[in-house]
């Protein structure tokens, strides 16, 4: 984990710097990272893309809905077989912009 320093630091200090480093990291990677496309939208066959699972396919009779809950989270509802499914997106003016002009409906639930 870290270089004990003779006994001249406590091992509690060592441990506690440690953790800030890696929080400090983790917070800078999430904070930049670049937004990733959750799902895709042809008309027909919504694509859901998952992190480490290869993509799932869904053929829709309808299209889907994106149900906002809070100022910039929503979720992509759709059915498919049957079942419902939930895909959670960041919502912000680019995707407004995106569902302009296609056949998906937006909801307000805040």
């Amino acid at each position: 984990m870290a270089i004990y320093i003779g006994g001249k630091a406590p091992l509690w200090l060592i441990a506690l710097g440690a953790l800030a480093t890696m929080m400090v990291f983790i917070i800078i990677v999430v904070k930049f990272r670049p937004k990733q496309e959750a799902a895709c939208w042809d008309g027909r066959e919504l694509i859901e893309q998952r992190f480490i699972l290869p993509p799932k396919h869904y053929q829709l009779s309808e299209s889907p809905r994106v149900v906002r809950h809070e100022v910039d989270i929503a979720a992509l509802e759709f059915s498919a077989a049957g079942h419902k499914h939930e895909v959670y997106i960041i919502y912000d003016e680019a995707l407004e912009q995106q569902l302009a002009g296609t056949d998906v409906s937006i909801l307000d639930n805040r």
